[in-house]
């Protein structure tokens, strides 16, 4: 991208409104929520591994930060639609 690796973080935040961590995890909580919906069988740990989390208790944080509702309640009430 030939941006200096001092003027990243400002130019990503100034355009994406947010940090790169943050991005990537929404995106990773994004893809999570299809996964839930698209694999019914699949657990939530290898869900959150299969998404990029190393650390299931920092997804299920995550997740319910951003969903206001566990993983496991998510699928749930898509189940339930």
């Amino acid at each position: 991208m030939h941006v200096p690796q001092n003027k990243f973080p400002k130019l990503f935040k100034r355009y994406a409104h947010t940090n790169f961590s943050q991005y990537l995890n929404n995106l990773r909580l994004d893809y999570a929520t299809r996964m839930l919906k698209e694999h019914p069988k699949y657990t939530v740990e290898t869900i959150s591994q299969e998404c990029g989390f190393k650390n299931p208790p920092n997804f299920y944080k995550l997740f319910s930060e951003q969903f206001s509702m566990t993983p496991a309640e998510y699928r749930d009430s898509r189940n339930l639609l």
